[in-house]
């Protein structure tokens, strides 16, 4: 089958959407099959015509980005609630009790749907108490003692816990919403006249969710009736006489009752299940994107080796270090095309790598498929609507759900025990055994047969690293490429390019953004006549320095991506404000280049050298041209520094060593080049050793002595 040429992906742009193109905010006034048609938001006058092909070009080139949702109700009014602060810009006591006071709702949802029935008064407040204790763990424990803090929180009461599940309702399921904030004395709701006619009224409108199946003008004419009967007995006693509603009124109780409630009541409680079920039976999954399943796979490595007959001819040594090694890989598969999206190797599943394949999916990897030598590149990136997940650890985990939440992606976790409902990854994982197998089995066994004089046993030097290349190159030049009768003889690869061109996709998210959701923040960052310092790299603006100038010396919160270091976003005013470098560093460089170069410069005792950033720069073009670069970018390696272990080399390559450029570097960064690997011809052969560039450098006597962060 022919392999058709990816030209471009149709991007979805609702009219609730803000387009941004050229620093202009645009909304949506018409599109179809060919262009998108613009206006500005603050000139109704001027609009502008786009094709798909320039608008998915734009994003690409960083011209252009779609904040989705921009301007309905719950976006704005989250933007007036918090602004555009992620929950890493609160502090842990507000984030705790937010999701505290999801718990509750998420347990008063259940209840509901359970039993049909909305509880109230009384009812809510024991229920609340009792969820209380059971979101908190702390249902059956003994009473803290008096002279020790206790860090629970107490149930609600049920007016504050009705505000705080209008609100999360209203803000369409937003966490942040449920953060504290100061609003002041609030509304006072105005008392009810007559305690004994509103409690006829409410009697009478219950009465709508029953098996009789009244109308409202009918239960109008009962409590009126209802109310002109007490009213003569009051009158014969001498007593106060109620009062009847009026029509809005009394409509207004009836629609205060849930919907589910109202229809379990007038056509049974086996209708109201069947009517609000969610439908999983069946898939109408057209559009990329639309639906994306993500799951762990296990893969044992010596098992592997052992079925395709590769084991017995591998070292002893090597036998030794790959005899343990259980790799998880946490893919992310698109339902509409069966296209592999993502596919992040661990040794142990972990929320690092679900947050890292959401990153991925949404990411350009053509670089990825490159390195691994794939001949098919790697095209799929989208912004998924849906994504279904398991109910394991590293999916449920909070900075899991706030990175979803953050991309604006619905997550779904259909019941524990039930496979079937994400069907599409798990037939994933059974053909792509078969495939992998396959692909051992015929090409690493033949390039064994075909050398002859080749001594396998003796110069096997395969990594783990290289058996993560070797699967992704498999499911690009096989899997991808392979005829499937889920798509009606159509492959992968083909599926995506042509739904991607009929179909419109959610836009991918731009630099900013992505730092903005998956970068790493540091706090206490100064501003000085520089800028701000962060690596080494100093970035400066005017609008900073005007910052610098109003407040003075304060610290202030850093956020930076290590695969792009040519800008950080500093917090300011619980705004964040983009800051590009100013030494001409562009996109391309990543953390892993710059940690790189400066280890080179400091083992070579050139830091006092005039043009540092120069003697860098040639650090970087020698590690490209090596062809290290690419594999590094790639990042697709499991073995993956830890957070502790980064901050440790930061302080030990940049804290206390003179890091200072005069002037912008004159010399040019070359383009990534890939290294020379066997693997990528077909054979096994023995390769040079790599670059360890995340490892502690060995810095001659000149850097300050610090035992404590000689090495992590």
């Amino acid at each position: 089958m022919t392999m058709l040429e990816h030209k471009y992906s149709r991007i979805e742009i609702g009219l609730r959407d803000r387009f941004v193109y050229n620093s202009n905010n645009y909304v949506v006034i018409s599109y179809d099959d060919r262009y998108y048609r613009f206006q500005k938001e603050d000139d109704v006058h001027f609009e502008m015509r786009l094709s798909h092909e320039e608008i998915y070009q734009a994003i690409l080139d960083q011209k252009a980005t779609v904040s989705y949702d921009y301007h309905t109700k719950s976006g704005s009014k989250m933007r007036q609630i918090i602004g555009d602060k992620v929950l890493a810009d609160f502090s842990d006591d507000f984030v705790k009790l937010a999701r505290y006071r999801e718990h509750l709702i998420l347990k008063y949802e259940q209840y509901c749907a359970e039993n049909f029935r909305t509880p109230r008064g009384q009812e809510l407040e024991g229920l609340l108490k009792t969820w209380s204790l059971q979101v908190q763990g702390v249902e059956g424990k003994r009473k803290s003692r008096c002279d020790k803090t206790n860090d629970t929180f107490g149930p609600p009461t049920v007016k504050s816990f009705h505000r705080y599940l209008k609100e999360f309702l209203s803000c369409e399921r937003d966490m942040r919403s449920l953060l504290p904030r100061h609003h002041g004395p609030g509304y006072r709701h105005q008392a009810i006249e007559c305690p004994e006619s509103y409690q006829i009224w409410l009697e009478v409108a219950r009465s709508y969710a029953s098996r009789r199946r009244p109308s409202k003008a009918f239960l109008l004419k009962v409590v009126h009736a209802r109310i002109f009967e007490e009213n003569e007995k009051r009158s014969q006693a001498g007593l106060k006489l109620l009062l009847a509603p009026k029509r809005k009124r009394f409509e207004s109780l009836i629609k205060a009752m849930d919907e589910i409630e109202v229809v379990a009541g007038r056509d049974g409680p086996a209708f109201a299940r069947a009517y609000y079920k969610s439908k999983m039976a069946g898939y109408d999954i057209e559009r990329p994107g639309q639906r994306v399943e993500f799951d762990d796979w296990n893969v044992d490595l010596m098992t592997l080796l052992v079925e395709c007959g590769i084991w017995g001819k591998l070292s002893p040594v090597v036998q030794a270090n790959l005899q343990k090694v259980r790799l998880w890989f946490c893919t992310a598969v698109d339902a509409a095309t069966r296209y592999v999206l993502a596919l992040k190797a661990t040794f142990e599943p972990n929320s690092v790598a679900v947050i890292g394949a959401l990153e991925m999916m949404m990411s350009d990897k053509t670089h990825i498929s490159q390195t691994v030598g794939a001949k098919t590149p790697w095209i799929g990136l989208v912004r998924p609507e849906t994504a279904y997940t398991d109910n394991g650890g590293p999916y449920i985990s909070d900075a899991t759900r706030d990175a979803f939440m953050l991309c604006k992606v619905d997550l779904t976790r259909p019941p524990a025990g039930h496979p079937e409902k994400r069907p599409f990854i798990e037939s994933l994982f059974k053909t792509l055994s078969g495939y992998i197998l396959a692909f051992f089995d015929g090409g690493t066994q033949s390039s064994v047969a075909k050398k002859g004089d080749y001594n396998a046993e003796a110069n096997a030097t395969l990594t783990v690293d290289e058996f993560v290349h070797l699967f992704i190159r498999a499911i690009c030049d096989i899997y991808h490429n392979q005829p499937t009768a889920r798509l009606n003889g159509n492959t992968p690869h083909n599926a995506w390019v042509e739904k991607t061109s009929q179909y419109n996709t959610r836009a991918v998210p731009s630099r900013n953004e992505l730092r903005h959701i998956f970068g790493t923040t540091v706090d206490n960052k100064k501003i000085t006549s520089a800028g701000i310092t962060n690596w080494g790299v100093p970035y400066n603006s005017e609008v900073l320095q005007s910052v610098r100038r109003a407040k003075g010396k304060q610290l202030y919160k850093v956020r930076y991506h290590q695969n792009c270091l040519s800008a950080i976003s500093v917090q300011i005013d619980g705004k964040w404000l983009t800051v590009n470098n100013t030494i001409g560093m562009d996109h391309t460089v990543t953390l892993a280049e710059w940690i790189y170069a400066r280890k080179q410069l400091l083992q070579a005792n050139q830091e006092k050298v005039k043009d540092q950033l120069v003697a860098m720069y040639t650090a970087i073009n020698d590690l490209r041209r090596a062809g290290e670069s690419a594999a590094l970018r790639a990042g697709i390696s499991p073995h993956m520094p830890t957070a502790h272990g980064m901050k440790l080399l930061a302080q030990q390559l940049f804290e206390g060593h003179d890091v200072q450029f005069s002037q912008r570097a004159d010399i040019e960064l070359d383009d990534v080049e890939l290294s020379d690997d066997p693997l990528r011809r077909g054979q096994v052969m023995p390769i040079a050793h790599r670059t360890s560039v995340l490892a502690a450098p060995e810095i001659p006597a000149v850097v300050e002595d610090n035992d404590d962060h000689s090495q992590f």
